[in-house]
């Protein structure tokens, strides 16, 4: 196998993830876009096309993830691949008598087992000589940084000592990895938790630094991210995804749900919201308050649209006739007082 071959396989293994990430979508879209309708803090600012997109985000941030830590499993399948690499495939590793009863993979689980005591691992890479087993635990998402990096580290360390005993005299290292840089793959971050819990930074391997470990020389990031791109535009996945939301619009039990919980006012209520408080971040108990008026006063059409085209002259008005009064503070007093201006 030479390097375009190897990349051709890669980019066939993508192709496959996304068909099934297409074929899946949906569903998960349909039952994320449900919740998100029950969940005021979205239900009662965005319209429906908005809270679709955002079960899109949610939907789709932990399938792409997905897509990485299958295709890595998936190279390690393929013994050609794995080879190519300098790596055992998992065939390999599942026959071979030296590793019998002691290291086998289930699934997309790496088994250390040891007596009646199992380490699952997310991945173990062993070379092609068998002199090196580099164990690691991987963060498909991107987080390394969490409170529960030293209990993971701790559990790491573990699994090495166990195969020590299981394989005396191998080169044993263990690896706390990432598929892809939460902060971009330009960046240096490296996750303080797992930093300091390791006390190694060679130990961790994040987004670049990881594939660049599993490919070896044989294969570059860049090569990685060409293939990926080409994998994407073959199966046409943005325009896909689109289409897949229009139908998901169309569908009559959401276009029913749509009639019963999408009056105008939400649109209204958006623009309400972004004019009134455009530095909205956080919902307190003031803001929730607030929205009960708002949606209120949203019904009336054209009070908005009077509303809009005076706010600025109705604002300083307010404040002057009211005795600097904040008009945010006094919200219903100030929306009756510029209903009477707007008859």
């Amino acid at each position: 196998m030479n390097k375009n071959q190897a990349k051709e396989k890669i980019k066939d293994l993508l192709i496959e993830q996304f068909k099934i990430l297409i074929n899946n979508l949906g569903k998960d879209l349909l039952s994320k876009y449900k919740t998100k309708k029950t969940q005021f803090i979205y239900s009662e600012i965005f319209s429906d096309k908005t809270l679709l997109e955002l079960a899109f985000t949610s939907s789709i941030e932990s399938k792409m993830g997905n897509i990485l830590n299958n295709l890595l499993v998936n190279i390690l399948k393929d013994k050609d691949l794995a080879n190519f690499f300098g790596w055992k495939s998992i065939k390999e590793i599942n026959q071979d008598s030296e590793f019998k009863d002691k290291l086998f993979i289930r699934e997309k689980d790496f088994i250390l087992k040891h007596n009646q005591d199992e380490k699952i691992l997310d991945l173990i890479l062993i070379d092609g000589d068998k002199t090196n087993i580099n164990l690691f635990e991987i963060k498909t998402g991107g987080n390394l940084d969490s409170k529960k990096g030293p209990a993971e580290v701790e559990k790491l360390k573990e699994a090495k000592r166990v195969a020590e005993i299981l394989f005396p005299g191998k080169n044993i290292k263990i690896y706390f990895a990432t598929l892809y840089n939460p902060k971009g793959e330009d960046s240096s971050w490296l996750p303080s938790s797992v930093r300091n819990a390791l006390n190694n930074d060679d130990s961790i391997k994040v987004g670049r630094n990881f594939w660049e470990f599993l490919f070896k020389d044989k294969l570059t990031f860049e090569d990685f991210i060409e293939v990926y791109k080409e994998a994407a535009d073959q199966v046409r996945i943005e325009e896909n995804v689109e289409k897949l939301e229009e139908e998901i619009l169309q569908l009559p039990e959401i276009k029913k749900e749509f009639e019963k919980t999408e009056p105008k006012k939400k649109e209204y209520f958006k623009k309400w919201i972004k004019i009134l408080n455009p530095n909205i971040k956080n919902i307190s108990s003031r803001n929730l308050k607030n929205m009960k008026i708002y949606i209120t006063y949203c019904q009336n059409k054209e009070f908005l649209e009077c509303l809009y085209e005076n706010l600025e002259n109705f604002k300083k008005e307010f404040r002057k006739e009211f005795e600097n009064k904040s008009y945010s503070t006094n919200l219903k007093e100030f929306l009756e007082w510029a209903q009477k201006k707007c008859k």
